[in-house]
């Protein structure tokens, strides 16, 4: 079995009208957290760009586990 190291959403707010994005990774006890976010762009595309590129500067890191602290 392959465990995934991030999760993405592109999420939309309503009140606002506007977009953001957050990325979730593991923690030690491999429980997906919160551990990139951005909000207030004006389009899902930039929001969708920008999340990629987050995970592109992510994912040449090799740092896989994020540990936030009890």
């Amino acid at each position: 079995m392959r465990l995934r190291a991030f999760l993405v959403l592109v999420i939309r707010d309503k009140v606002d009208d506007d977009w953001g994005y957050v990325v979730l990774a593991r923690d030690k006890q491999f429980v997906f957290r919160a551990i990139e976010t951005e909000v207030s762009m004006k389009t899902r595309d930039e929001a969708r760009m920008k999340m990629q590129l987050m995970i592109v500067k992510l994912l040449s890191s090799p740092q896989r586990i994020f540990d936030q602290g009890q």
